[in-house]
């Protein structure tokens, strides 16, 4: 199906649809681990970014959530003209 490999006819006045992070994933948590070093965090320490986690850890133990669930029925559809992941 190389007809529907993306990215296809992406114009300017095109909308662009953001969806939110659930929260720290793969890429991130190197940087977790410099910034818990850095000031002197533990991973029981309370969570600065995600107050409905209680700790750190708690925040890094989270399942990463997978977005091409919400992505499939409107490329089903072809409504979606280019996608990127950006982190």
């Amino acid at each position: 199906h190389k007809d529907r490999i993306l990215p296809q006819g992406v114009a300017v006045g095109d909308a662009l649809l953001g969806l939110a992070s659930s929260g720290i994933h793969s890429n991130g948590f190197s940087l977790v681990r410099k910034l818990v070093e850095k000031e002197g965090l533990s991973y029981e320490s309370p969570c600065p970014w995600d107050p409905s986690v209680a700790t750190i850890g708690d925040s890094l133990l989270t399942p990463t959530k997978i977005y091409v669930k919400a992505c499939i029925p409107l490329l089903k559809k072809g409504l979606v003209k280019a996608m990127a992941h950006i982190t």
